[in-house]
């Protein structure tokens, strides 16, 4: 009789274990799908890889033109100098 009371109660307690998990999911479910804060981020996210994107064609831009500037001013130095 008493492994029929402790077999019931365990039986219970698990599916309270049970009950109670699923609550915990589900209301963590909920509170995901209200959640904005998620998408905010994927927007920074966006707008820091088109930062990113418009420097690092600008960087190239401009290290191209600064190269040949420099080609010229040591070129016209060297000449200047007689080498």
């Amino acid at each position: 009789m008493f492994e029929k009371i402790t077999d019931k109660v365990t039986e219970l307690a698990v599916a309270a274990k049970v009950y109670d998990a699923r609550s915990v999911m589900k209301d963590f479910a909920s509170r995901f799908h209200r959640d904005e804060s998620g998408a905010a981020m994927v927007e920074y996210t966006v707008l820091l890889g088109l930062i990113l994107a418009i420097t690092i064609a600008t960087i190239s831009l401009v290290g191209t033109n600064l190269s040949t500037i420099w080609n010229s001013v040591q070129t016209a130095t060297a000449t200047a100098a007689g080498n």
